[in-house]
């Protein structure tokens, strides 16, 4: 197996994502008081989804003119409609987060205007769910792609961010933390020293694999702990509303459902908390 280096999507869009939620936290949607047009996070996740899905599309084309190795778990094309599913996969991907920023663009129009910021602010990572989880798919094709092309190796494991950064320490002289590194790897792989190289190939490909999908997953929770936040604010909303209704009826039933609301959104962050934290 050959193959020059590849980007480590997964773990490149884990690391963004972090970054953006601590932009999001520092500055929001303006800084000091001067209003972030291109700068605020969610401009930022949708230009680096871009550019992840740029590259994961270029990847999975450019692997897509390459034969199938001999392999007889490589012979993926022997599934008769899967090959057109494949193929068809990034054009609906890119439509995905096309449709996923024309909806968020409303919202952030609404946010810059000063109504509902808070609320458009969830709507906006609820709406980017799909567009994050669709990029995470097709970055995750890419590695097996490569894989029964024959264009991955596990040395790929020293250059998840498309250079080798075991050589670059050496360089640097720091030949403890290279070793460490070293070390590291010769555990991932390690258990695979006695096998052939589609086996340590297919296990870093795998690895890849479910590291797009677990960053996906990561997102889903966030997303979902922000769902359970937004409903149960709109419901909190709807009561309070009710109370000043001229029906002396309604006003009581409005007491009562915010008395019980507390329990439910008690019970109901017990759902969505397990979820995240699992």
């Amino acid at each position: 197996f050959t193959g020059r280096a590849m980007l480590d999507l997964g773990l490149l869009m884990y690391g963004g994502l972090l970054i953006l939620a601590l932009w999001r936290v520092l500055c929001f949607y303006r800084c000091c008081g001067m209003w972030l047009s291109f700068l605020n996070y969610t401009s930022l996740l949708y230009i680096m989804l871009t550019a992840s899905l740029a590259y994961a599309v270029f990847e999975f084309f450019e692997r897509l003119k390459d034969p199938l190795i001999s392999h007889p778990d490589a012979q993926v094309w022997n599934i008769q409609w899967l090959r057109p599913f494949v193929t068809g996969a990034p054009f609906a991907v890119i439509i995905t987060v096309v449709l996923c920023w024309f909806q968020t663009e409303g919202h952030v129009f609404e946010i810059h205007k000063d109504i509902g910021m808070l609320k458009h602010d969830r709507a906006v990572q609820i709406i980017a769910m799909p567009a994050v989880f669709a990029v995470m798919a097709m970055a995750s094709m890419v590695p097996i792609y490569e894989l029964v092309t024959g264009n991955i190796s596990e040395e790929m494991l020293n250059t998840p961010f498309g250079i080798d950064i075991r050589s670059r320490l050496n360089r640097l002289n720091f030949q403890s933390n290279a070793s460490m590194l070293e070390s590291a790897n010769s555990t991932l792989v390690g258990n695979q020293s006695d096998g052939t190289g589609w086996e340590k190939s297919f296990s870093l490909a795998m690895w890849r694999y479910e590291t797009c999908f677990y960053v996906g997953d990561l997102f889903e929770a966030w997303v979902l702990y922000q769902f359970g936040l937004l409903a149960l604010e709109l419901i909190r909303e709807s009561f309070e509303t009710q109370l000043n209704s001229e029906s002396e009826a309604e006003r009581g039933a409005a007491r009562e459902c915010l008395a019980s609301l507390s329990a439910v959104s008690k019970l109901a962050w017990l759902g969505t908390m397990s979820f995240v934290v699992v």
